[in-house]
């Protein structure tokens, strides 16, 4: 399973954050990305879909 996270930009903070999402870093289920811009819907395959997205401030 491959979780993707978008982000404004990358930090320390938000690898914390994804680790803490995928309850271990050597999880060896789950692959994590991250990925940094606006989300591309298009990109989205037929299995994927997007399960929360943050309001612009």
């Amino acid at each position: 399973m491959v979780l993707t996270f978008w982000a404004r930009q990358h930090s320390p903070e938000l690898e914390e954050d994804v680790d803490d999402a995928i309850f271990s870093e050597d999880h060896p289920l789950i692959e994590a990305t991250i990925r940094v811009g606006e989300p591309d819907m298009s990109a989205l395959r037929s299995y994927g879909r997007m399960i929360y997205r943050a309001k612009r401030p």
